[in-house]
C-alpha cells in the first residue's frame, strides 16, 4: 500500500465519494480502509446489512405474493413429489339411538282411538277399576293428560276433525249403548256436547274421508249394518248405504277417498269374520275384496305405503299351544300375527317376520320413522313397535 501524500488524497477522495454515493453503496476502498483501522462493527456492518436486509424483505413480499407451485414429477432436473399428507381419521360417531316411549299411564282396552299427525288419543275404555273417563294423547315419546270425559265410555268412536277438534261418539256407559257425542277443542279445558248420533251404538268401526267421519256397523244387532256420516261443517249426522254384513269390531283404514274394513264380527252372534270390503262414499257402493288369511275381530288398520297391516286378534279355528285358543293350521303356535294387504294389488302377505305379540282392544298409529306403534290391549298393556319396512 502507498504511503505520504498520494495515500491521503486517495483517502479523501474516498471519503467524498462514500459521503456523495446512497447508503446502500459499499466501496472496496472503504472496507479496506476500516479493516485497516479494526473498526468492524461501526464501520463495514451496517453498509452490508442494509442491504442483505433489504433483499430478504423483498424476497419474502414477492413469495407471499405469489406463491409457487409445487413442482410435477419429472418436470426439472430436482423434481420431487411433494410427500402425501398423513389424514387422521376422526373417531367414529356414536349410533343415534331411538327415544323408547315412556310407560303408558294407565292399563286400558277397548277404548276409543283417534291418530293424527303421528299423535295417538285413547279415549275412556276400561281398566282395573272398570270403565275409564280419563283421556290421553301420546306424541310418539311422551304420554299426557287430556280433559276427563264427563261420563265413563267404553267402546266408542274417535276421530280428530279436519280444525283439530277431537270428536268422541257413541259407545257404552253402565252396559247401555250411548247415542251421545263430545268434542273437546284443542288447549280446552273440558269436553262440550256436540250433535247427537242418529240412534245409540257401540263398538263401531270409523274412518275420516275427505274431511267427514264414517262410523261402520256396531253391537247393537238391528242396527249393525248401518253407516252414519258426521259433517262437521254443516254440524249434521246422516245415514250411507247400508254394509253388506251385519257386524262390529270392524278394522277401517281409509285410502284414496274410499273405505277399507277387515274381519270384525258378525251381530248378534258375535262369530269373527274373514271379510275384506271396500266402501266408496261417494258413489255409496260396496264392493268384496280378497277375504283375509284368517279371521278376526278387535284389529287395527295401520296405512303405510298402500299397505294396509292389520294387527290384533287375527285367529283360525283350533287352540293355539302357546296362546291357548283360536289357532289352528298354518297359524298353530305363531307368536306373531300381522297381515299386510296390498290395495293395488288386491293380495294379502303373512309377515311373520316382525315378532308382534298378538292382542286386541288395543290402539295402533303409524310414526315417522316408518314403524307402527302398538298400545294398550290386551293381554299386553306396554307398547310395542312393528317395523313396517320391507323384510
Amino acid at each position: 500500500m502507498a504511503d505520504g501524500p498520494d495515500f491521503e488524497r486517495r483517502l479523501r477522495d474516498a471519503l467524498q465519494r462514500e459521503a456523495a454515493e446512497p447508503p446502500l453503496r459499499i466501496d472496496a476502498m472503504t472496507i479496506h480502509e476500516r479493516l485497516g483501522r479494526r473498526s468492524r462493527l461501526p464501520g463495514w456492518l451496517l453498509p452490508v446489512a442494509l442491504p442483505v436486509g433489504a433483499a430478504a424483505v423483498a424476497a419474502a413480499v414477492i413469495l407471499n405474493a405469489f406463491p409457487g407451485q409445487p413442482l410435477e414429477s419429472g418436470s426439472g432436473p430436482s423434481a420431487t413429489t411433494a410427500p402425501e399428507p398423513t389424514i387422521r381419521p376422526s373417531p367414529a360417531s356414536p349410533a343415534p339411538v331411538t327415544p323408547q316411549p315412556t310407560v303408558h299411564p294407565a292399563a286400558r282396552v277397548d277404548a276409543a282411538t283417534a291418530s293424527a299427525d303421528g299423535h295417538l288419543f285413547m279415549i275412556g275404555g276400561r281398566g282395573q277399576g272398570g270403565e275409564l273417563t280419563s283421556v290421553v294423547s301420546f306424541d310418539g315419546r311422551v304420554w299426557s293428560d287430556l280433559p276427563p270425559l264427563p261420563e265413563s265410555r267404553r267402546g266408542a268412536a274417535a276421530a280428530v276433525l279436519p280444525d283439530g277438534r277431537l270428536l268422541v261418539a257413541g259407545g257404552e256407559s253402565g252396559g247401555q249403548p250411548l247415542g251421545s257425542v263430545r268434542v273437546l277443542e284443542p288447549e280446552a279445558d273440558a269436553w262440550t256436547d256436540g250433535p247427537p248420533m242418529p240412534h245409540a251404538q257401540t263398538n263401531m268401526g270409523s274412518a275420516v274421508i275427505d274431511g267427514r267421519v264414517y262410523l261402520f256397523g256396531g253391537s247393537v244387532p238391528e242396527r249393525a249394518q248401518a253407516v252414519l256420516i258426521f259433517d262437521p261443517d254443516a254440524g249434521t249426522w246422516t245415514i250411507g248405504a247400508s254394509m253388506p254384513v251385519a257386524a262390529s269390531r270392524v278394522a277401517v283404514a281409509a285410502v284414496d277417498g274410499a273405505a277399507y274394513l277387515f274381519g270384525g264380527r258378525t251381530e248378534p252372534d258375535g262369530t269373527a269374520l274373514a271379510a275384506t270390503m271396500r266402501y266408496d262414499p261417494a258413489a255409496g257402493v260396496w264392493q268384496t275384496l280378497a277375504d283375509m288369511p284368517g279371521t278376526g275381530g278387535a284389529m287395527t288398520a295401520t296405512v303405510v305405503d298402500r299397505r294396509i297391516w292389520i294387527l290384533g286378534d287375527l285367529t283360525s279355528s283350533a287352540p293355539d299351544p302357546v296362546l291357548g285358543e283360536g289357532e289352528s293350521g298354518q297359524f298353530a303356535g305363531r307368536f306373531s300375527h300381522v297381515w299386510v294387504y296390498d290395495v293395488d294389488s288386491n293380495a294379502w302377505t303373512d309377515r311373520l317376520d316382525t315378532h308382534f305379540w298378538p292382542r286386541d282392544w288395543h290402539a295402533a298409529v303409524l310414526q315417522g320413522d316408518g314403524r307402527i306403534l302398538v298400545v294398550g290391549g290386551w293381554p299386553n298393556f306396554a307398547a310395542d313397535m312393528v317395523d313396517a319396512g320391507e323384510p
